[in-house]
């Protein structure tokens, strides 16, 4: 765990908590699963993905490159936490909103 955790998750409420940024990106951006453009590429990156992973946990049983693969799985797991988390907060953001024409 970093040990600016904190600092991180901080930014992450007050970045989802900006009513004036949480407008701009409303009306720029609208994900969904219709905006999939090509599934086949991404199941194939999906597989691709989880190929790799597998690799990599493998290779934590190999003395040679253990503390690399080590680090690596810690902030690739770093990485998927804060991203959950921030997705986490922007639909509770979003839950939680008043509703407003305006």
């Amino acid at each position: 765990i970093p040990d600016n955790l904190d600092e991180k998750i901080q930014q992450v409420i007050n970045y989802v908590t900006d009513e004036e940024k949480s407008k701009e990106v409303d009306e720029e951006v609208k994900l969904g699963p219709g905006n999939l453009k090509d599934q086949a590429r991404f199941d194939r990156q999906e597989q691709l993905l989880i190929r790799l992973l597998e690799a990599l946990f493998y290779s934590v049983s190999i003395e040679e490159v253990r503390e690399e693969a080590e680090v690596l799985i810690k902030g690739i797991c770093e990485h998927y936490v804060l991203l959950f988390f921030g997705r986490t907060m922007v639909d509770a953001h979003k839950f939680n909103c008043k509703f407003s024409v305006n």
